[in-house]
C-alpha cells in the first residue's frame, strides 16, 4: 500500500514544506495499527502511523472491479493529473526527489507505451 498522507485544502495552491502533518517519515513510524472499514458493503483496509491514516487503493478499487482491481489502480496511474499528484507529493516529502528523472515519466503520461 502506497502512503498518501494527508493535505489541507488550499495548500497544493500555496507552497506548503514538508512538515510532520503532510508527510509522513519511515523512519519515524511510532505508532502504528490495522483496521478496517465498510463502506457501502466493501470493507477497506485503514492503516494509521502517527496519527495519520491511509487507506488501501487496491481495497477502494475493489469497488469497480472485484476480481481485478489492479486493472483500476493501472488505468488510475496513466492518468496525467494522478502522475502530477505524484510529482507533488514527491517534491514536497521526498528529499531524494530527482525532478528531472520525474519528467520523463510526466512527459510520457496518457501514451499507451506508457507503464509506471
Amino acid at each position: 500500500m502506497a502512503s498518501m498522507g494527508k493535505l489541507r485544502r488550499g495548500e497544493l495552491a500555496g507552497s506548503p514544506t514538508r512538515t510532520e502533518e503532510n508527510c509522513s517519515s519511515p523512519e519515524r513510524v511510532m505508532n502504528k495499527s490495522k483496521t478496517t472499514i465498510e463502506v457501502q458493503g466493501l470493507a477497506i483496509t485503514v492503516l494509521s502511523r502517527n496519527r495519520q491514516d491511509y487507506l488501501s487503493l487496491t481495497d477502494i478499487a475493489r469497488y469497480r472491479n472485484l476480481q481485478e482491481p489492479f486493472a483500476i489502480i493501472n488505468n488510475w496511474m496513466h492518468s496525467r493529473s494522478t502522475i502530477d499528484f505524484l510529482g507533488l507529493w514527491e517534491k514536497l516529502c521526498n528529499p531524494n526527489f530527482k525532478p528531472l528523472e520525474f519528467e520523463r515519466f510526466r512527459n510520457e503520461t496518457g501514451w499507451n507505451s506508457f507503464f509506471p
